[in-house]
């Protein structure tokens, strides 16, 4: 293992996260205010539905392909979808709604994607007695950046 790629890894997935959370908060919010409680639900329905769909075509992609290539696939995925957020305000009413669905399943894939390729990349360079105290303090360290912007 080279000495750069823990800190980098720690980095960016903190940074993934920070998205991660950004991608559920901030939906939600716009849907909230743009159609009460019954679109945040619709919303998170479908990202949701989303994410149980898609996640076997993930799991084939990040198999088949380089996971540095797909972790970068899946952050421009779920900010693909976040950019998606910005002309609900001022798109007609009725295509506000499908832009925040959209945004949603587009948030779903990507985070499938990136779970995978992040997970694999974990594997490949933490040595193996190491990666259960890594994977927990990284997760703990995660949770408590998304607990911060909820």
């Amino acid at each position: 293992m080279r000495a750069f790629e823990r800190p980098l890894f720690i980095a960016f997935s903190c940074a993934s996260f920070f998205i991660v959370g950004v991608g559920i908060v901030l939906p939600a919010w716009i849907a909230f205010h743009g159609g009460g409680s019954r679109l945040v639900g619709l919303v998170l329905l479908s990202s949701s539905v989303a994410g149980l769909l898609l996640a076997p075509v993930a799991g084939h992609l990040v198999d088949r392909h380089d996971r540095r290539t797909v972790t970068v696939a899946g952050q421009m995925i779920r900010a693909l979808g976040l950019f998606l957020l910005a002309p609900t305000g001022i798109v007609a009413e009725s295509l506000s709604p499908v832009l925040l669905i959209v945004s949603g399943v587009l948030g779903a894939f990507g985070f499938a994607l990136l779970a995978g390729s992040l997970s694999g990349i974990l594997q490949a360079i933490v040595p193996e007695a190491q990666r259960i105290g890594f994977a927990l303090r990284l997760s703990l360290f995660n949770q408590a950046g998304l607990i911060r912007l909820a």
